[in-house]
This record gives C-alpha cells, structure tokens and sequence, in this order.
C-alpha cells in the first residue's frame, strides 16, 4: 500500500499488490486489482495471467482461459511466451482436462519448431511426458520420451544435456514398466538409471517410492520422499498421501494444509496435485 502511495500511476504497484493478494487467497480482491493494472495497461500479459489464477483457485477456469486467450494479439517477450503457455496448460490441469493440457503443449512444441526455440522444444515436451506418466499414460509418455530424445539430440549443443536427456531413457522405461504392473523390470531400469546417473536422484527417489508405496512399505517410502526436494509440491503431496496410506492423521494433515495453501501463478506441479490433495 504504501508502494502505491508513492507511485499511484504506476501499474507495477498495483501487480505486485495483487499477486500478494493472490498469494494471501483473497482471489476477488486481487482480481479487482489486477483489473485496476489493465484499465492503467491492458496488454499487461503478467495481469492477465495473474487474474487467469485466481479464476482457476476459483473454479472459473473457462473465464480465467478468456483472459489467457487476450494474450495471443500482444506482442511478448520470449520469457513472457514461455509463460503464457505454461499458464494455459495449468487451466486445464487445474480442472482435471488432462486431454486438452495435453493439446496445449502439442502446439507449444509445434510453435516452437516453427521459431527453432529450442528451450520450447525442450521444455513443452518434457512437461508433456511428465503429465502423461502423472496421469498413468506410459506408454504415451514413452513414445514422447523418444521423440524428446530426438530433438535433444539433434539441436542440443551440450554434451551434458544431451547425456542427460539419453539417460533418461531408462527412468522413463522403469515408470512405464513400474504403471504397467511389472516391478521387476522396473526396479531393473531404475539401478541401471542411477548407474547411468552416478547417484540417485529426486526423479529416482521419486519412482523408488512408488515402488515402495506399492510393497506397502511405506516407512522406507516416507524417508525415500523425505531425501527428495521437499520445495517441489509434487513430492510434497505425495508425502502426504503415503502418510495417509500409513493412516497417520497426524503428519498428513500438515502436508495437505500446506499444499492447500499454496496460490502460485504458474505453478504446473501445483495444479497437478492440488485436486488430489483436496482428496485426502
């Protein structure tokens, strides 16, 4: 308030008023402001999707994607863009259209080939492989995992990325064998994997518990989700869902209030779990 005072026609003072409203849940006020920023500058493209998230901790994902659709007639910043499609597939996660998350970032990529932006490239995939094998679609997130790959190999001018991204095969392939049922082999992929890796990491550690929730051993799952990064929501939630499955109340409650809690813009992994979390 008092950065408004001081700067009363600016309109970044009114955007940061209004994420911190967001972020405080009080959605219709911060909506009200984000407005205030677009009747001061209305290509704004931060106050739309500002006011797009607020729309979807709302449940009014249709209007909040009214707004998103605004962004497509402005000119934006290559970070800017990078977002705009990050906060329309978010929507749709938001809302359990997983089909149409899906499309969007199929057109991302096809954007992307169009310009050869290669971090689009890189990153609308990979978020789409990462959706598909959330929502237990493995062998689709498989075969995107190879076109990935493809592209990664073909564009990339780093050895390490590149390394990276082929090892990544052997993750994706003990997820893919670990959703159909087959642990054995993915419990096989996932050593060759941290061979590959030279250490275990969050994504191994993450799968590892899978595995472990799965032989219902979940003291060893929780300490599995414990050693990874514990600012990722994703890990969060599922925490919280193995200390529901142990029936322990009392350490899942916190989680899920946290969770709950939570109003990022932008925030993909937030949108994927938040739903669920409502659940437990």
């Amino acid at each position: 308030k008092k950065y408004i005072s001081l700067l009363p026609t600016s309109p970044n003072a009114y955007d940061t008023y209004a994420d911190m409203l967001m972020r405080s849940g009080r959605h219709s006020e911060s909506i009200r402001m984000y407005d205030k920023v677009l009747s001061m500058k209305k290509d704004s493209p931060w106050a739309l999707m500002g006011k797009a998230a607020n729309l979807n901790f709302l449940g009014r994902h249709a209007q909040g994607r009214a707004a998103l659709a605004k962004l497509d007639s402005i000119k934006l910043s290559d970070y800017e863009e990078r977002h705009k499609w990050i906060a329309k597939t978010v929507s749709f996660v938001d809302q359990g259209k997983y089909s149409e998350a899906a499309a969007v970032l199929q057109e991302q990529f096809r954007v992307a080939e169009t310009k050869n932006d290669f971090h689009q490239l890189y990153f609308s995939k990979l978020r789409l492989i990462r959706l598909l094998f959330f929502i237990g679609q493995g062998d689709d997130g498989l075969a995107e995992y190879h076109l990935w790959n493809e592209v990664v190999q073909a564009k990339s001018t780093d050895p390490s990325v590149k390394k990276r991204a082929a090892d990544h095969r052997l993750y994706f392939q003990a997820y893919a064998s670990f959703l159909k049922g087959d642990r054995d082999s993915a419990r096989s992929f996932l050593a060759e994997y941290e061979t590959a890796n030279g250490r275990p990491n969050d994504d191994s550690r993450f799968l590892g518990s899978l595995l472990l929730i799965a032989n219902k051993d979940y003291d060893k799952a929780i300490e599995a989700l414990k050693a990874t990064n514990q600012t990722d929501v994703l890990n969060q939630y599922y925490l919280a869902r193995v200390h529901a499955l142990n029936k322990d109340r009392a350490a899942t409650k916190p989680l899920i209030a946290k969770i709950l809690a939570m109003k990022e813009r932008n925030n993909l992994n937030l949108a994927l779990v938040r739903r669920h979390a409502r659940n437990l």
